[in-house]
């Protein structure tokens, strides 16, 4: 199955969707490419090792796609470079503190045949970083 559902690739792709976008300035481009290009390896390298499940986490995950203010680009966030990384994480546990930007980043997800395994959280990463290791080990021990 094709990671991107069909009629809802632009959700997945740089381009304006019509939902929110987190203002960014120009050094986000290169914190996410250099990210983007950090998942690429660890995963690969990962997946060579006996592991029962690699987790991506976010904290501080936005809306999923960052609006260039210098320029007017529009670049995919971290959680969605992380969703569209080749040879995919077993799990995706994605928290913002604004409920808008989770309903967007929910709504760009869902264009992923990947949506089955991330979780969602919205609150103080903070306070929430317990649960997600619980939701880790519980999950890690069927």
């Amino acid at each position: 199955m094709s990671q991107e559902v069909s009629g809802l690739a632009s959700y997945l792709q740089p381009e304006d969707d019509g939902l929110l976008m987190r203002d960014s300035g120009q050094w986000t481009n290169v914190k996410l490419h250099y990210l983007q290009r950090y998942i690429e390896m660890f995963i690969t390298r990962m997946r060579k090792q006996k592991w029962r499940a690699l987790n991506y986490i976010d904290l501080l995950a936005g809306p999923g796609k960052c609006f260039i203010r210098e320029n007017k680009q529009i670049v995919l966030g971290s959680p969605l470079i992380a969703l569209k990384a080749p040879h995919a994480f077993d799990g995706h546990y994605l928290v913002d503190l604004d409920s808008e930007n989770v309903k967007s980043l929910q709504t760009r997800c869902a264009a992923s045949s990947h949506f089955g395994r991330i979780r969602f959280y919205t609150g103080d990463c903070n306070h929430l970083v317990g649960y997600i290791v619980s939701d880790i080990n519980a999950t890690d021990s069927r």
